[in-house]
């Protein structure tokens, strides 16, 4: 049986008898089979995600999002825009990520739609970065998307939200917004409520599958070595005299 049918019969709920099990050497080849043919295990893991939230709508070009700070070092793999309702955003969006200075880090383009993937939130709609951007601990950040200013015609943003929890470390500040700006500006103005439309996604958190999948390999290691030796035949010849 070849690995990527073993992985196969494995996670389809088929018996796999020892017999089938591969070499110990295969155990990194089963690894990458494994993940091409179970998919991405991993998840797109929100920053920032929120019990309830209220939606707000901007009524002038501007750039919507919020402060936060860094207490140990994140990995910021993509950026992303608030979907409220998760149905698919109205308008077409630009999503920068500043320090506290206001030097641009990232940015990115969230098309309209439903084009782009729901974060682990289920909250936020976001585009991968081509290169991670690592964030220092003890610093402050903004991130912000655009808004058209089409009212309540365009995407909502995050107001009055409950229960507003971040991850890796991280602490919400408060909202951030400049009102009045055609195209992605620093948000340096502050609110308290909300009005958060740009995000971020960072390094995925393995799930389950992964675990499962380290276990079994040290299982397969454990038994492998376990395996009794070849049983010798003690009958012995009668010797001629």
């Amino acid at each position: 049986m070849t690995v990527r049918g073993w992985v196969l019969r494995l996670f389809s709920g088929e018996g796999v008898r020892p017999s089938h099990w591969p070499s110990v050497r295969l155990l990194p080849i089963l690894v990458g089979v494994a993940s091409a043919s179970l998919g991405d295990l991993r998840a797109a893991t929100s920053s920032l995600d929120f019990a309830t939230a209220e939606a707000g709508y901007a009524g002038s070009p501007s750039t919507r999002g919020y402060v936060f700070t860094v207490t140990s070092p994140v990995l910021v793999t993509g950026l992303s825009v608030y979907d409220h309702g998760a149905d698919g955003l109205a308008e077409d969006h630009t999503v920068g990520l500043w320090d506290s200075g206001g030097q641009l880090l990232a940015s990115a383009f969230v098309p309209k739609g439903t084009g782009s993937l729901l974060d682990s939130s289920g909250k936020f709609r976001f585009v991968p970065l081509g290169v991670p951007i690592t964030l220092s601990w003890g610093e402050n950040y903004r991130v912000g998307a655009t808004f058209a200013g089409s009212g309540s015609g365009g995407d909502a943003q995050f107001v009055n939200q409950t229960t507003t929890t971040m991850a890796g470390g991280m602490f919400f500040v408060h909202g951030a917004y400049v009102s009045q700006a055609a195209g992605l500006s620093f948000p340096g103005e502050h609110i308290a409520s909300g009005l958060g439309g740009g995000s971020f996604v960072i390094e995925p958190v393995p799930e389950a599958g992964v675990a499962i999948l380290g276990s079994l390999g040290l299982l397969l290691l454990v038994v492998r070595r376990r395996q009794p030796a070849p049983a010798i035949d003690r009958r012995a010849k009668k010797r001629t005299t």
